[in-house]
């Protein structure tokens, strides 16, 4: 029997699409993407956890935040890299998600 999705998508893309699916957590997914880029962007960082992150499993979340966004790196290289991927992430995201709502 195959799995529910196809072959190399991953736990998070799998939630990250059964969020979009839903118009209540679409709303709350776009308003809590303009809520972190708003702090990243007077702040130079968010501490502000997304709705769909906490419903992730932890493993996931540390996936997210240690491997893909450089949470307790020391290296400050990393670090900074980790913070600029987050921005893209979330500004690409967000900017899926307008077209989305262009399209109706």
């Amino acid at each position: 029997m195959a799995p529910s999705y196809r072959f190399g998508k991953g736990p998070i893309v799998v939630a990250l699409e059964a969020t979009l699916r839903n118009k209540v957590t679409f709303d709350k997914l776009y308003a809590d993407l303009t809520k972190a880029l708003g702090q990243i962007t007077s702040a130079g960082d968010t501490n502000f956890t997304s709705d769909f992150k906490t419903q992730l499993a932890q493993e996931q979340r540390d996936h997210l935040d240690k491997d893909v966004f450089g949470e307790g790196q020391p290296d400050q290289i990393a670090a900074a890299e980790g913070r600029q991927r987050r921005v893209v992430y979330y500004e690409g995201l967000k900017r899926a998600m307008d077209l989305a709502l262009n399209l109706g």
